[in-house]
């Protein structure tokens, strides 16, 4: 039986709360002169790292089981609608009704977010109709049914995909002028471009399973700073000189992959701090967390943004803080794991 990722798990956490930072830059919760303006827009890398981890994670969890049918494909396909598609949907519902979306605009757009394929929508704006931030999940659903196809692949094989995969991918960013128009879908949200993250998840457990008996504890935690330190220096100069539509994807992906393999053995400093109760239980909520962080920021933002007094930003940081781990954690005691599914069987039987 494999190890619980414990410090991976809790780190899942603290990346989802980058993203949640970086919804500041959406709702302009800052002051603009501060010199963390630019970190917190930079914050939108939580992403990047959840589309690597979930192949990381896919592979760690399933590719083998999977490959010795174990487990079958389309039982693998079934646990992951049963875990995030009721979340998913129970927010896109709250989304209509805090944002107060029109029923005519509700018809006209609903049908790709109900089949999880709106982020295949060649428009910037359609994918954040609704919950802004459930196009990773029409993403993230792509890469399992593509992962499914090609996890039986020899590593030489899976190397020169990638390999391929990645070099195409920057030769269109050099050759081809996306319109402004275009720019976020192509770059950002286009899940045909964004699976080179989860690719590079399912690579980087193949790493993983080569190497990680040769990791000691003393090892493990030079790695692990190294890794974090890493990962600032590319975003300081990432911030400075690299353009953005190369930030949204490759740029950042060797320092979130070598953050994950590091902290992925489990076995340094950082992972023993990492390894604690309070971030293990917040890692478990991560996915719900995601789903409903915005939701909560726009109804607070809405409704008590010119009521609250002195630093209303603060304020209102805070009670999205505390109001989404609540939802988060109902969600997940509730909705998740399997749980409504179950109560229905019960009751048709």
């Amino acid at each position: 039986m494999k190890k619980e990722l414990n410090a991976i798990n809790s780190l899942r956490f603290i990346f989802i709360f980058l993203i949640f930072i970086h919804h500041f830059d959406v709702f302009k919760l800052y002051n603009d002169k501060l010199f963390l303006e630019n970190w917190i827009f930079e914050a939108f890398i939580g992403v990047q790292f959840f589309f690597i981890l979930s192949g990381f994670v896919c592979s760690y969890g399933y590719k083998s089981k999977i490959i010795t049918n174990k487990v079958l494909k389309e039982e693998f396909l079934i646990k992951r609608v049963k875990k995030i598609y009721p979340i998913y949907i129970i927010t896109i519902l709250l989304s209509i009704i805090i944002y107060k979306i029109s029923l005519q605009d509700i018809l006209s757009s609903v049908i790709p977010f109900l089949f999880l394929v709106q982020s295949f929508v060649p428009l910037d704006s359609f994918a954040f109709k609704f919950n802004g931030v459930a196009w990773c999940i029409s993403n993230l659903f792509f890469f399992y049914i593509i992962f499914l196809y090609f996890l039986k692949l020899p590593l030489r094989k899976l190397l020169w995909s990638y390999t391929i995969f990645m070099l195409a991918i920057i030769t269109i960013i050099i050759k081809f002028n996306i319109t402004e128009e275009l720019g976020t879908w192509f770059y950002y949200v286009n899940p045909v471009f964004r699976f080179i993250d989860f690719f590079s998840g399912v690579l980087l457990y193949e790493i993983y399973l080569r190497i990680q008996q040769y990791i000691t504890r003393k090892k493990a935690t030079i790695l692990e700073f190294i890794s974090i330190l890493m990962l600032f220096i590319f975003m300081y100069i990432g911030i400075s000189k690299i353009p953005l539509i190369y930030r949204w994807d490759i740029y950042y992906i060797f320092p979130i992959s070598f953050l994950i393999l590091v902290f992925s053995f489990d076995k340094g400093f950082i992972s023993k701090i990492l390894n604690n109760s309070l971030l293990k239980k917040l890692g478990k909520i991560s996915m719900e967390f995601y789903l409903i962080h915005q939701i909560v920021l726009v109804f607070l933002v809405q409704r008590f943004y010119f009521s609250i007094g002195s630093f209303p930003e603060l304020k209102i940081i805070l009670m999205a803080m505390c109001i989404s781990v609540l939802f988060s954690y109902l969600l997940n005691k509730y909705i998740s794991k399997d749980s409504i599914f179950l109560k229905l069987k019960k009751r048709i039987k």
